[in-house]
C-alpha cells in the first residue's frame, strides 16, 4: 500500500515526485515529499506506473517503472 523510494546520495533529498500511469497521464504530484514515510498508493488500480523523481540539489530527474498486482 506504500511505495518506498531511496536516493543514492543520502545527503540529497527529493524536490518533486510525479507518478504517471501507463499512458503517461499524471496520477500524483508531490512537492518536497517525505520519502521515509513512503508514498500512499493504496488507491491506485492494478497496472503499470512510472515514478519520476527530481533531486533537490542537482534538479536531475530519474524515472523507474513499478507494477501494482
Amino acid at each position: 500500500n506504500r511505495l518506498f523510494v531511496q536516493l543514492n546520495d543520502v545527503t540529497n533529498s527529493a524536490y518533486y515526485v510525479t507518478i504517471l500511469d501507463a499512458v503517461g497521464r499524471t496520477i500524483l504530484m508531490l512537492p518536497k515529499p517525505e520519502l521515509q514515510n513512503g508514498i500512499d498508493i493504496s488507491h491506485f488500480a492494478k497496472g503499470k506506473y512510472i515514478i519520476q523523481l527530481m533531486e533537490e540539489k542537482t534538479k536531475q530527474t530519474s524515472s523507474k517503472i513499478f507494477l501494482i498486482n
